[in-house]
């Protein structure tokens, strides 16, 4: 294939096309105008059958439609924003923060020494279907009913089931604790330091991102080539069959 773009008239064609073929294989290739010459890179009538074939010199023509692309649909995933509305408090926790974490003191065998103690903080939560609280300000969990305990992506927040009987469910720093409606939230880590984790009653209006499939419509459209008919066969002239001392020519218009 000849990249013909950027040529504004048939002469700036056949010398592209002559400039791409010449010396390539057993011919030269010269342009003159609109004309281009073949000529043989042997002289002589040894270039004339049987010893070598002329078949082999032919510029046969070559049909290529232009292409039209099959219209069709693209599915791909993009992150959706969305706002989601406060939930209401509970009314039994207003603001606290968790409490008893307790850091090592001393060298083992000193009378002052003890293990660290995790942070906790325990509610009873009976009777708060619907509700909800935040742990640190972006750890969000509603009271649902049921007994278990699941995050769910499309409303950002840990689902309590209210029923629950479920001891240590991570949620981020914390883990979660339920029996008979009462919870306990407890560090994982232990030490003074997680007694800084807070507890908020309500969750407030906030966005996430969720993952969305779309389908994206694509029309079929013409490619930028032209279609490419085959030569003419008026236009290709006999060869010039070589005799001693002269080249053998073949010339296309």
């Amino acid at each position: 294939m000849i990249d013909v773009r950027g040529c504004s008239s048939l002469a700036d064609i056949t010398q592209k096309i002559a400039q791409t073929l010449d010396n390539k294989s057993s011919c030269y290739v010269k342009a003159k105008g609109s004309e281009l010459y073949f000529t043989t890179a042997a002289v002589g009538s040894n270039i004339q059958p049987p010893n070598y074939p002329l078949s082999n010199l032919t510029v046969p023509g070559k049909s290529i439609p232009a292409k039209i692309e099959t219209a069709h649909d693209e599915t791909k995933t993009i992150q959706e924003k969305k706002t989601l509305k406060d939930v209401p408090g509970t009314g039994k926790i207003g603001s606290a923060n968790l409490t008893d974490g307790v850091d090592g003191a001393g060298e083992p065998g000193n009378p002052d020494y003890h293990s660290p103690l995790t942070a906790k903080y325990t509610i009873n939560l009976s009777g708060a279907i619907g509700k909800g609280f935040t742990i640190n300000s972006n750890i969000y969990c509603k009271l649902v009913p049921g007994n278990n305990i699941s995050y769910d992506n499309a409303t950002n927040s840990y689902q309590i089931g209210i029923d629950s009987n479920i001891s240590d469910y991570t949620a981020g720093p914390v883990s979660l604790s339920m029996k008979n409606g009462q919870l306990t939230v407890t560090t994982i880590s232990p030490g003074a330091a997680g007694n800084s984790i807070s507890i908020q009653d309500g969750i407030p209006a906030h966005k996430i991102y969720v993952p969305k499939q779309i389908t994206v419509a694509r029309a079929g459209k013409k490619n930028s080539r032209y279609p490419i008919e085959p030569l003419n066969s008026s236009n290709q002239l006999n060869p010039i069959a070589g005799i001693d001392g002269k080249y053998a020519t073949y010339k296309m218009i």
